[in-house]
């Protein structure tokens, strides 16, 4: 259904050394070599769907690369693997445990910071390898990838309706004057969480009367409300920052999300969007226009019957980028840095994310061309 194959399948591929580096050359027909540390290397050669192990020791993970088998000779056994589809190509490879193109300390650090954060987001670190792996095969580059969006920023697949943002600050303004019960810290007295709780439940029933999967196959929509803990944490940093920062300032006291499948479908959802809530929009602010660090999404800020509701559309790629981006970099412990290798990969991992859905885009664009027409 998508074209990234066959957009990539002339590119030259450079893959880095891992020892997983199998999964990145599905789609490539020419495969660079790196150069190693130290003075062992390992040489692996693919031919005929047969790869050759010269060292006991050398651990390859061929899993995922095809359907089809292939016989994998090591020390006179031979075993069976995943095949290359008869691409001949060979890597040279070190001992050094690599995990996701990082290897020995930033690793290990890559994993601890994936495994902090699937309580929050269950299954994270599968996806994140996913995109990578996924990325990889496709042939990106950050060059690929600044090509890729140029033809999107040209195309502007997604609603390109402005709003008036100024109409947030009022919306606040009138609400701590006549409400003055919510310009107050005081969480545990003046938080209607009922209230909040059903705005919640009509935007949840609203969107998934407006998105079903027949009409936006694999969209999926989620809904949180924020906890009396969260709203009080987030009051009393702002208060610490030296603002005037009360319950009446936050406009995000329930947090929605539409994810689409794929970056051709954004357009019909944020005009749907925009045709539905029209007049109770405060704020839009198009990420994909001006992305933040990377991030490319569509963000609303609207009023639910006295309620305010944020609401953000981006694609699946992107929000398991900036996730995993959020909760690690952002997030990351002032006391505890985090070493430039891991920092630099979550930046590139955004940055993959939109060369997937770009990529993804303008391989299909003249049928998406067509829906929208």
């Amino acid at each position: 259904m998508n074209n990234i194959g066959s957009i990539t399948n002339q590119m030259s591929v450079n893959i880095p050394t891992r020892v997983d580096a199998a999964k990145h050359i599905k789609n490539a027909q020419t495969v660079g070599t790196t150069e190693l540390k130290g003075q062992e290397k390992k040489e692996m050669a693919v031919e005929h769907d047969t790869v050759t192990i010269d060292k006991s020791q050398m651990l390859l993970n061929l899993e995922g690369v095809s359907g089809e088998k292939a016989d994998v000779k090591k020390e006179g056994e031979t075993q069976q693997s995943d095949s290359f589809a008869g691409h001949q190509m060979s890597l040279l490879l070190d001992e050094e445990t690599m995990y996701m193109g990082l290897s020995g300390a930033s690793a290990g650090e890559l994993k601890d910071s994936l495994a902090g954060i699937e309580h929050t987001y269950p299954g994270i670190t599968e996806r994140v390898e996913n995109l990578d792996s996924r990325a990889s095969n496709a042939g990106y580059s950050k060059e690929m990838s600044s090509m890729f969006g140029g033809i999107v920023q040209d195309d502007k697949p997604w609603s390109t309706r402005e709003f008036d943002n100024g109409k947030v600050k009022e919306y606040i303004a009138e609400k701590k004057v006549n409400h003055p019960e919510l310009n107050t810290t005081d969480v545990d007295a003046n938080y209607d969480m009922k209230k909040t709780l059903h705005a919640k439940g009509q935007m949840v029933s609203d969107l998934h009367e407006m998105f079903p999967q027949d009409k936006f196959p694999g969209v999926s929509i989620a809904a949180r409300v924020k906890s009396k803990d969260s709203l009080a944490g987030k009051l009393k940093t702002k208060q610490a920052q030296g603002k005037n920062y009360t319950i009446a300032d936050a406009t995000d006291l329930v947090g929605s999300r539409v994810i689409a499948a794929n970056l051709g479908d954004v357009k019909g959802i944020t005009e749907a969007i925009e045709q539905r809530y029209g007049d109770k929009i405060l704020e839009k602010i198009n990420y994909y226009e001006k992305p933040n660090g990377g991030y490319r999404a569509i963000h609303y800020i609207m009023d639910r019957d006295g309620v305010p509701v944020e609401l953000q559309v981006c694609t699946k790629d992107m929000r398991v980028a900036f996730d995993a981006y959020h909760d690690t970099v952002y997030k990351q412990n002032p006391n505890e840095p985090m070493s430039e290798p891991v920092k630099n990969f979550y930046e590139t991992l955004v940055d993959k994310a939109m060369y997937m859905d770009s990529a993804g885009y303008v391989g299909n664009r003249d049928k998406y061309r067509g829906e929208a027409g």
